[in-house]
C-alpha cells in the first residue's frame, strides 16, 4: 500500500527504499536480531523492492538535526518508541555510540501499570527499573561532553507541549525546549489521571493516551540518568531523516 502511495506521488515505480530499525531488534541475541532485521527485508522484496538499505532510528533522527545546525557540535538524540529508547551520541553522522534499551513508552505501560491511574507502588517500580536499566550506560554517555540535547519521537512532542502549557513553566509556553523541572511536575499529574482524563489533554490520541505517563517517566529518567537540564524538541524523526540522508 505505501509503496503504491509513493509510486503515485512521484510518478513513477520505485525499487529503492531505506527502512528504519532499532539498534537491536532484539537484545542481547545476534542470531534473533538478524532473522528480525532478515523477515523486514523479505518484506519489503515481497512487495516488490529490489534495492534495500536500513538505517538506525536515532542516527537517522541526527541526519534531520544535522541540517539545522550552524556549527560542529557533540550532540545527544534520543527517541523513545514503543518497545525501546535508542541513544546516539555524536559529533557527526557516524555517532561515538548507538544504543537501544528495552524500555519503550507500551512495553513500559504493559509491564508495569496493573491499575488506572497507577497506584504509587507501580509508579515507583517503573522508575526504579528505568534507573536500574540506564544505569551501565551513563558512563558511557558520562565520557561524551554533551553540547546539546535532542529528543525526537511523538512522545517527546507531545511531553514537551503538555509542560510548557503548565502555569509557571520554565519554557513559557514554548513547546521546543523541554525542561526537566517542568517534566517532573507533568509526571505528577499524569500518574493521577484516569485514562478518560488523559484522553481529553491536549492533542493526544485514544490510542497513546494509556502509555502517556509511562513515556514521561521514561523520558524523565533519561533526562536525570544523563545530568539533562533541558532537551531540544525535534519535530521530525526517523522518516525525514532517512529522507535527508538520500538526499
Amino acid at each position: 500500500h505505501l509503496r503504491h502511495q509513493a509510486e503515485a506521488a512521484g510518478g513513477q515505480p520505485l525499487s529503492q527504499v531505506v527502512l528504519g530499525r532499532p539498534v537491536y531488534f532484539v537484545d542481547d541475541d545476534a542470531v534473533r536480531d538478524e532473522a528480525a532485521q532478515a523477515s523486514l527485508e523479505a518484506a519489503a522484496r515481497a512487495v516488490g523492492f529490489t534495492d534495500i538499505a536500513f538505517q538506525f532510528e536515532p542516527i537517522a533522527a541526527a541526519f534531520d538535526f544535522e541540517q539545522h545546525c550552524t556549527q560542529e557540535e557533540h550532540v545527544l538524540v534520543a527517541d523513545i518508541g514503543g518497545g525501546s529508547v535508542e541513544l546516539a551520541v555524536g559529533a557527526d553522522e557516524q555517532p561515538e555510540h548507538a544504543i537501544s534499551v528495552p524500555l519503550g513508552a507500551g512495553r513500559m505501560f504493559r509491564e508495569f501499570f496493573d491499575h488506572d491511574p497507577p497506584r504509587k507502588s507501580e509508579v515507583e517500580a517503573l522508575r526504579s527499573h528505568v534507573d536500574e536499566m540506564l544505569a551501565p550506560l551513563v558512563d558511557t554517555f558520562a565520557s561524551e561532553a554533551i553540547d546539546h540535547a535532542v529528543g525526537t519521537s511523538k512522545t517527546f512532542r507531545q511531553l514537551s507541549r503538555l509542560a510548557a502549557a503548565q502555569p509557571g513553566s520554565k519554557a513559557q509556553g514554548s513547546s521546543e525546549v523541554l525542561y526537566a523541572d517542568d517534566l517532573e511536575e507533568l509526571c505528577g499529574r499524569l500518574v493521577k489521571l484516569a485514562l478518560p482524563e488523559r484522553m481529553r489533554l491536549p492533542r493526544i490520541s485514544e490510542s497513546r493516551a494509556p502509555q502517556l505517563a509511562a513515556g514521561a517517566l521514561v523520558a524523565l529518567g533519561i533526562m536525570n540518568a544523563l545530568g539533562l537540564e533541558a532537551l531540544e524538541r525535534c519535530p521530525w524523526a526517523l522518516r525525514e531523516g532517512i529522507i535527508l540522508r538520500r538526499l
